[in-house]
C-alpha cells in the first residue's frame, strides 16, 4: 500500500506517518507538499525513520534532457522512487543516471471532461 501524503504542510504528512507506523511502507510525496516548503526534510526524516520503503516522489514530466538532470539529482537523495510521465525518450532519459532510484512510469493519464 502507498499513502499519498496530500497534506497541506509537512507536520501534517509526519503526524499520519508517526500514527499509521508500521502499517505503511511506502508513502507518497507530492506536489502540494513540495511546494508547501520542508519537502527534503520530510523526505529524509521517512528515510532516516528505519522503514524499509520510503517515498514515492514528484512526478516529472519536460523534457528528456531535464527529466534526466532531475532523476540524477534525486538518485542519491534515499528516495526509493521517482514516478515519470512521458513518452519513451523522456523515460529512457529517466533511466540513464537513476542509480539506485526506481523508476515507476506513467504513459497515459485519463482526464475526464464535463
Amino acid at each position: 500500500m502507498i499513502v499519498a501524503l496530500d497534506l497541506p504542510d509537512t507536520e501534517a504528512a509526519r503526524a499520519l506517518v508517526i500514527a499509521l507506523g508500521d502499517a505503511v511502507m511506502f508513502y507518497k510525496i507530492g506536489l502540494e507538499l513540495f511546494m508547501t516548503g520542508g519537502y527534503f526534510e520530510l523526505l529524509h526524516w521517512l528515510v532516516r525513520s528505519g522503514q524499509e520503503g520510503h517515498s514515492w516522489i514528484l512526478k516529472f514530466f519536460d523534457v528528456p534532457e531535464t527529466v534526466r538532470s532531475a532523476v540524477r539529482a534525486l538518485a542519491g537523495s534515499g528516495a526509493t522512487f521517482a514516478t515519470i510521465h512521458g513518452n519513451q525518450a523522456i523515460m529512457e532519459a529517466a533511466v540513464k543516471d537513476k542509480g539506485d532510484l526506481k523508476i515507476l512510469a506513467v504513459t497515459v493519464l485519463t482526464i475526464l471532461i464535463e
